[in-house]
Parts: structure tokens; sequence; C-alpha cells
């Protein structure tokens, strides 16, 4: 829409179309000011915390300390947050690290491609 309809608009109100996707957003329940972000689909790696694999965090993540039985503490750029077995650490696209719940882990990612499927060549 050029600056010319939306004078026209102002003048004449809101379009049939602008008006139905106005209907859609109330039915979705999102006030029509809300601004809507999908996140990018960027690739991220990660190693689930299982507890008993401190060699294989450490190796990815050598910030990590183990504190108590079994968790971790991640430093993040937002300060130390603790990982749980079943947790993810996971290294962002800064090369950062943060631990991310199991649920919501799974519930945001997925696998790019199982192990020994990747063809690496020199």
């Amino acid at each position: 829409m050029n600056a010319h309809h939306r004078a026209v608009e102002g003048l004449q109100g809101p379009s049939a179309e602008t008006i139905e996707h106005r209907k859609k957003l109330i039915q979705l329940d999102i006030h029509p000011s809300s601004r809507l972000f999908r996140k990018k689909p960027i690739v991220i790696e990660a190693v689930q915390w299982m507890g008993d694999n401190e060699a294989e965090i450490l190796a990815f993540c050598p910030t990590a300390v183990r504190v108590g039985e079994s968790s971790l503490i991640i430093p993040t750029l937002e300060g130390d947050h603790r990982a749980e077995p079943g947790d993810w650490i996971i290294r962002g696209i800064a090369g950062e690290f943060y631990p991310c719940q199991n649920d919501i882990f799974n519930a945001t990612y997925a696998r790019v491609y199982d192990e020994g499927e990747l063809d690496v060549q020199d």
C-alpha cells in the first residue's frame, strides 16, 4: 500500500482487506498493534547433559562447572544458569553457551541430521 492509498484509507476508512485481517487477529486473540516475529531458521550445536557425561560437556562447553551430584552451572551472557540432567547445553550463534530445558528444546529445535549422515570432505 503506497502513501496515497494510506491517505485515502484515512479519509474513507479501512479497506475490506484490512478489516478481514483485523478480524483474523481478533479470532487469534492477537491485538492488531502487536508485533509478531518468527524465529530465523538457524542451525545451533547442542549437547544434552545426562548427569554422567561431564567429559563430553566440558569438551563442548569448557566454562561449565559441575555443582553437587548432577547439576551444572553454565556462565551465560545474562549471568550463571543452572542445568539439570536432561537439559541441553546450546552454543549460540555468537559462540555463547546457555542451558535449555528438554521440553523447550524439543519444541524449538529439530535435528538437522543423524550421526553418521554428515559427509565431511577435506
